[in-house]
């Protein structure tokens, strides 16, 4: 939508919905469930002759929700400017990106047992860009993006058995899909690293000469107030 002369707004609404995904199951395991609901892989298996039988299964899902606000104002007079804001909700049952050697489902008899967020969420992102003319051939520019933080994976080690490396919860031997917190259990991902800033700019001087040649100077700068957050990855 115009708003005069030059400022314009939009919103884009965005759906999108995965099935039939990539997920990659050992087969060759006896299951059964710790006190909390976890899977418990026991050291039997059901065929002793071979050790893992790594196969890929066509059962992962996803769901994408966004809404994005938008407002630029075109380049007239001395400066222009655009920002975007995207709230959105990324969930999935497996995040795992194709991988080609991993194990990526907790509980094959379930696969929406690790249904929640993925490690792709970012709830809230404001990005915003601008240029404005100094005179005598001078810009000034900048790149300035908020990003809320991404997800993690917690876990209680009170909440282990203490046979820790014999019993392996889930696939990631003591470290479970699902968190356990105060005795119960919570969804995946269910932890946030910090929240991320970022700020850029550019000073560049442009001379022209002999009607037809350009010489440009610029500096730049990253992060300009040196900000920093923590990021987790994994299971912690």
């Amino acid at each position: 939508r115009q708003i005069g002369d030059t400022w314009a707004t939009g919103v884009d609404l965005v759906y999108a919905e995965g099935s039939d995904l990539q997920s990659n199951v050992d087969a060759n395991r006896t299951l059964t469930y710790d006190p909390y609901g976890r899977p418990l892989y026991l050291p039997d298996r059901p065929r002793d002759d071979i050790d893992n039988l790594f196969i890929r299964y066509s059962f992962g899902e996803s769901e994408y929700t966004a809404a994005t606000l938008n407002i630029r104002r075109r380049y007239t007079g001395r400066y222009q400017i655009q920002a975007h804001y995207t709230y959105s909700k990324d969930e999935d049952t497996d995040s795992n990106e194709r991988s080609a050697t991993s194990v990526t489902v907790s509980d094959p008899t379930n696969p929406r047992y690790d249904w929640g967020y993925s490690d792709r969420d970012v709830t809230h992102r404001l990005v915003f860009s601008g240029m404005v003319d100094l005179g005598w051939g001078f810009r000034l520019s900048g790149l300035g993006e908020y990003r809320s933080g991404r997800p993690w994976n917690p876990f209680d080690g009170d909440a282990e058995f203490s046979h820790c490396g014999f019993f392996q919860l889930g696939f990631g031997g003591c470290n479970p899909p699902l968190p356990v917190t105060n005795g119960k259990l919570g969804s995946r991902n269910s932890k946030r690293s910090e929240s991320a800033t970022q700020l850029d700019a550019r000073l560049s001087w442009l001379y022209e000469f002999a009607d037809r040649y350009q010489v440009e100077l610029f500096a730049e700068m990253f992060n300009i107030f040196d900000d920093n957050s923590y990021a987790v990855t994994g299971d912690q």
